[in-house]
């Protein structure tokens, strides 16, 4: 999977949040059946994103914000519109490959990952 990123401007909103100042447009690219497919997302004008939601506690490894911000913002808002995608596991691979396209450390975005798709599945009772 490959993601292309277009130019990301934000605005604070609020305590923790951000505003997405213009219109973000990724392009991601994938692999079925032998044939290449591209999807284009557009994360409008005005959507509100915390960033990578990550605990206070893990901030000097994980901030909210750094090499997976685009990531961070296009996974939020593919969570947001579960119209666009059949599964949530698809954003989250989105997410994933969109960290590694940005050059953060393999590791750390399958560590990333990893919590990402925990996160989801504790919250809707599927990990206890």
């Amino acid at each position: 999977m490959k993601i292309e990123f277009g130019e990301l401007l934000l605005e604070p909103h609020g305590e923790a949040n951000w505003r997405v100042a213009e219109d973000f447009a990724c392009l991601v690219t994938d692999h079925y059946f032998g044939q290449e497919f591209t999807t284009s997302v557009v994360v409008p004008k005005d959507f509100v994103t915390d960033l990578a939601s990550t605990p206070r506690l893990v901030w000097g490894l994980f901030p909210p914000f750094g090499f997976y911000t685009h990531a961070a913002v296009l996974h939020d808002f593919l969570y947001s519109t579960p119209h666009l995608i059949p599964e949530r596991r698809i954003a989250d691979e989105i997410f994933f490959a969109g960290c590694q396209e940005h050059g953060l450390a393999k590791w750390k975005c399958w560590l990333m990952w990893a919590c990402v798709r925990g996160w989801w599945q504790r919250t809707l009772g599927l990990i206890k």
